[in-house]
Order: structure tokens, then sequence, then C-alpha cells
């Protein structure tokens, strides 16, 4: 199960998720994700950054129950192609 919402007015755009697993009985599977993105176009790059943390069953204490990954982002536009 999967919640979004996301907000998009002008240069700012942001979107976040929460998500639900119905496999997280089993060993070591997610339990849950929550995702967050943003981005802001200034003009003549456009940067964002975004972060995404799952919760997991551990079957040992030795496990990491959770995970954090991060990004952080810039697109230059160069023409018709763009750089990032």
């Amino acid at each position: 199960t999967t919640v979004s919402a996301t907000y998009s007015a002008g240069p700012l755009v942001a979107n976040g998720q929460y998500a639900v697993y119905k496999n997280s009985g089993a060993t070591n599977n997610a339990k849950d994700t929550t995702r967050l993105a943003a981005s802001y176009d200034v003009g003549m790059v456009k940067l964002g950054g975004g972060m995404v943390i799952t919760n997991h069953t551990a079957p040992t204490a030795g496990n990491s129950p959770k995970t954090s990954d991060y990004l952080v982002a810039a697109k230059v536009p160069m023409g018709a192609s763009s750089f990032g």
C-alpha cells in the first residue's frame, strides 16, 4: 500500500511517499519505506534533493533495521541537452 502527495507550484516541486509492504513478516524484508524529494528551478540551474528511509525486519541484533539513502542533484541546460 502506498500513499503519495505532490506539490507543484512555480519553480518548486515536492513529493512525499509512504509505502507499507505485504511481505514484511518474512526474514529481513522491508516493512515500510518513506521517500521525500524536492526540486527548485532557479533559472540557469535546477537544484534537487531527496531521501529514502526503509525499515527492515531484522532476524538478528547484528543486522541494521533501517537504511537511509540521500541524493543531491543539479541539472544545467546546455542548448538541446542538459548536464546533471
